[in-house]
């Protein structure tokens, strides 16, 4: 039987998962390996996931579902952030990470496309699933599911910064960003970083496409002399006060 079948026919949440290790043991040997990115490198850990999960949620929406008409892409998004979910809950304390996350997207998709019966997680929670970081798990997921940047690269990118001198714009070295992408960005540059990405956003949405880059580094009147990355550097808080206050009124710069 392909892997839609088996999924299919299980009649309860221990079939389903054995028919989960049988269809999908290569996806499911890849996520258990992730266990440990959970908390030291959450949003690559996330990017990752969300790949093998595509792919087998690709292989269990290979065409129309039975119940439903919503457009399989987007049932297949669906899949994928259930499956994050299980990342949290009772799927993954109960049959391990790379099956519970799995089997999360199976029940959905079960339910959807007319399988009875029904097939809920199992009770409890994972341990990521009962700590404060678990809402980063799921912001995570959703940006890599979206293909958004991280805020660093965004800004890096927007900006067209080198690693050394993203660094410096937040007063660290390069070696000091790298540990920010991997664990996550201290609570004490939390601020700064928002504001910095705020600014950015706000810029590039009121400066002609490809600008930005440019600008920011040329001397500005209404930053007292200062370019935009030096400003950025000394007073996130204040720059973005300013160019917000500016744009308040303004349409274009």
């Amino acid at each position: 039987m392909d892997a839609p079948s088996t999924v299919a026919s299980a009649r309860d949440g221990a079939e389903l998962a054995d028919a989960i290790r049988r269809a999908f043991a290569a996806e499911v040997a890849i996520l258990d390996g992730l266990a440990d990115g959970l908390w030291s490198a959450m949003r690559p850990t996330a990017r990752l996931a969300v790949a093998v999960l595509g792919r087998v949620a690709e292989s269990l929406v290979p065409g129309q579902l039975p119940a439903g008409q919503a457009p399989i892409p987007a049932l297949r998004q669906a899949a994928v952030i259930r499956a994050g979910e299980a990342a949290l809950n009772g799927w993954a304390a109960t049959h391990g990470l790379g099956i519970g996350m799995i089997a999360g997207a199976c029940a959905y998709l079960r339910e959807l496309g007319g399988c009875p019966p029904a097939i809920s997680a199992p009770g409890g929670l994972t341990e990521l699933g009962g700590s404060p970081r678990a809402m980063a798990w799921r912001v995570a997921i959703l940006d890599a599911l979206m293909g958004r940047l991280e805020p660093l690269e965004r800004i890096r990118t927007g900006l067209e910064l080198s690693e050394t001198e993203l660094g410096a714009l937040f007063g660290v070295s390069r070696q000091a960003v790298s540990q920010w992408r991997e664990k996550g960005i201290p609570a004490n540059r939390a601020d700064a970083v928002a504001h910095v990405l705020q600014t950015v956003d706000l810029l590039e949405r009121k400066l002609v496409a490809g600008r930005l880059p440019l600008v920011a580094r040329r001397p500005a009147d209404r930053l007292g002399g200062k370019s935009i990355l030096q400003a950025l550097t000394d007073d996130p808080v204040g720059t973005h006060a300013v160019f917000a206050a500016a744009f308040d009124w303004s349409t274009g710069a």
